[in-house]
């Protein structure tokens, strides 16, 4: 060995006669670890041809040789060469590039909190959690501490007090009236319960589901299905329109209460709903008075309705 010469971060550049150092081939230059072990990041493939007598470091990284060579690299060099790439430093931190974790990034101390081999200088995730250290300093947390997370509800790793959309169904949360619910985001009668779970989405006492059976708007208050016991299950699908405990089916006033389902003249319409009474179809309807409740025709007493219905018989 001829000539040595120490790079910024403790590497040594070492010249001489030798083709070999610990048994790999360098031809007259080699680098050394601050160990002492030789550096295989640093070949300068077939060296030079002669004896390398002096080694300078220059300010910007790069190496001058000077020796017996006439050939570098198989490249025409008389005596003195420079070389490429020995120690280039591109932030000037002293630590060379090819072992600089952040190389752009001046950070002599090297720190590397959660050793992934990217300095915390250029590292945008420090305890590599998955949140940047930016957000986690907006939102509160500890960007060098991996246990220490900012809340994130549906963990996008976006945190939400930075995440427009915190429950990540595409309605931003500013739009949204369940922002930490995936399930719901519009409350049309504003009761809290979200339309995809609200049965009466417009609060009118009618299902969404029985005014769309029925042809009415199940988000708009002021339309409604047609109720006529007002109990607000439409008519449509009511089984028992008036409330009176008689299936429409089997009513014969549907829509007018009468439990009773009382039909004087028998004709099949009840007597509450029925414009017309009459005509009698037996004797016993015109006693005790009941020839006067007949309209159609009408009786001027009992025995003008017997003779109607005793001219009907024969």
């Amino acid at each position: 060995m001829r000539a040595v010469a120490v790079q910024p971060d403790g590497r040594v550049i070492i010249g001489g006669q030798f083709t070999t150092v610990n048994g790999v081939m360098r031809n007259r230059i080699a680098r050394l670890n601050a160990d002492g072990s030789l550096d295989t990041t640093f070949d300068t493939s077939v060296g030079a041809n002669g004896v390398v007598n002096a080694v300078a470091v220059q300010s910007d990284g790069k190496v001058i040789i000077g020796g017996t060579f006439t050939m570098v690299n198989n490249v025409s060099r008389l005596g003195i060469a420079r070389l490429q790439g020995a120690f280039e430093d591109m932030d000037n931190d002293g630590i060379g590039d090819d072992s600089d974790n952040c190389p752009s990034n001046p950070n002599s101390d090297q720190a590397d909190a959660d050793n992934d081999g990217q300095g915390d200088a250029c590292d945008v995730d420090d305890d590599n959690d998955g949140q940047t250290d930016a957000d986690e300093i907006a939102c509160g947390s500890n960007p060098l501490d991996a246990t220490s997370q900012a809340p994130d509800f549906d963990n996008d790793n976006s945190p939400d007090c930075i995440d427009a959309d915190d429950d990540n169904d595409s309605v931003l949360d500013v739009d949204d009236a369940f922002p930490f619910n995936p399930n719901e985001s519009v409350d049309t009668d504003g009761d809290g319960t979200g339309d995809n779970a609200d049965t009466g989405d417009d609060n009118d006492g009618q299902t969404d589901a029985d005014e769309t059976a029925c042809g009415s708007n199940p988000l708009f208050t002021a339309s409604k299905s047609a109720d006529n016991d007002g109990d607000n299950s439409p008519d449509c699908v009511d089984p028992d329109d008036d409330n009176d405990g008689v299936p429409d089916t089997a009513d014969n006033c549907p829509l007018t209460s009468n439990p009773n389902q009382a039909d004087f003249d028998l004709d099949g319409v009840g007597d509450v709903c029925d414009s017309a009474t009459g005509p009698p179809t037996n004797k016993d309807q015109c006693k005790n008075g009941g020839w006067m409740r007949f309209d159609n025709p009408m009786f001027r007493n009992q025995g003008q309705c017997v003779s109607y219905v005793n001219g009907r018989q024969r």
